[in-house]
């Protein structure tokens, strides 16, 4: 996949920033956030996302599950 985003023209800085903001199965939350911090094209990247998805009132009917993980994503944005 990252050669062919390279023969796309893709920038490597956008290739490593992917890279990063894909969440891999099996890693823990806070590690990927970690990897993250590391890249300040990934970490603008994460806080918008994270922004955007704690941002109840895009919702027509929130539900539980809802607040429990526009919560969560506050709490992570803490910690950028």
């Amino acid at each position: 996949m990252k050669k062919r985003m390279e023969e796309l023209g893709v920038s490597v800085e956008v290739i490593e920033a992917l890279r990063l903001l894909t969440k891999l199965k099996g890693i823990d939350y806070f590690e990927y956030i970690n990897k993250i911090k590391s890249n300040e094209l990934a970490t603008k990247v994460k806080i918008a996302d994270l922004k955007h998805n704690s941002d109840l009132t895009r919702l027509e009917e929130p539900i539980e599950k809802d607040y429990v993980r526009a919560k969560k994503y506050n709490l992570t944005l803490k910690l950028f």
